[in-house]
């Protein structure tokens, strides 16, 4: 994926002291990242309308960790945040209520996770750690176990669409990786390299695939869009 075949949606910059862009989200209207301060002690969900670009929301959210992933599920409106990182391990997950980001309490995953991704098509969710992909029922029971070759054995985070997990990986410089894995069979279905900036998460909105990128050349931390419709549905 390059400049010519991604559009800029907009730059972001977080708010106050969270200004480290970890995962982004997505719900019906808007585009949500979570961020935290340098240390991770600290965190917000700030909500940018699909529409315009607005940012409308930006809520402070404690308990997130180092909120290395986090998802949304439209059904239960309900944000579920992934604490962990890579000098931080833990299966916690914190919820948070969809509509007004207030603090459900938090609960343990199966298992140690850096990415989390709800999947609306099969109502299923995908969680990573390093080479593994899990998928979970409704109720994070795990359901299937993935273990590919990911790149660099860390998955950044992941996102989900019509049964496909996208994991999102980066170790230095300025190319990322977006691998694809079919959730029903582990099946490898290829995927794209961002040559630009380091790729935090990504979801896909209507069949385009959305990316959060931290401090890519040029624009700074900005989320961006395919500008053409990805060939899986």
């Amino acid at each position: 994926l390059r400049r010519s075949n991604l559009k800029l949606f907009r730059t972001v910059r977080g708010d106050g002291s969270c200004r480290v862009p970890q995962s982004i989200s997505i719900t019906r209207d808007c585009y949500v990242i979570s961020y935290v301060n340098s240390a991770g002690t600290a965190g917000k969900l700030c909500s940018y309308r699909k529409s315009d670009g607005k940012c409308i929301d930006i809520t402070a959210c404690s308990g997130m960790g180092h909120a290395n992933g986090t998802t949304y599920d439209p059904y239960k409106d309900k944000f579920y945040v992934a604490k962990t990182h890579k000098s931080y391990r833990t299966a916690s997950c914190s919820v948070y209520n969809g509509t007004t980001k207030k603090s459900e309490g938090a609960f343990n995953l199966p298992r140690v996770t850096s990415g989390i991704a709800y999947d609306e098509s099969n109502n299923k969710y995908y969680l990573s750690k390093g080479n593994e992909i899990y998928v979970c029922d409704s109720k994070f029971n795990v359901e299937k176990f993935i273990h590919k070759r990911i790149r660099y054995n860390h998955a950044q985070d992941i996102g989900a669409y019509n049964g496909i997990v996208f994991v999102c990986t980066w170790v230095s410089g300025n190319t990322s990786y977006i691998d694809m894995y079919r959730a029903s069979d582990g099946a490898y279905l290829g995927g794209y390299d961002v040559s630009f900036g380091e790729v935090e998460s990504c979801v896909v909105d209507d069949g385009y695939l959305v990316i959060l990128m931290n401090n890519a050349s040029g624009d700074g931390d900005a989320i961006y869009k395919t500008t053409e419709r990805l060939p899986i549905d």
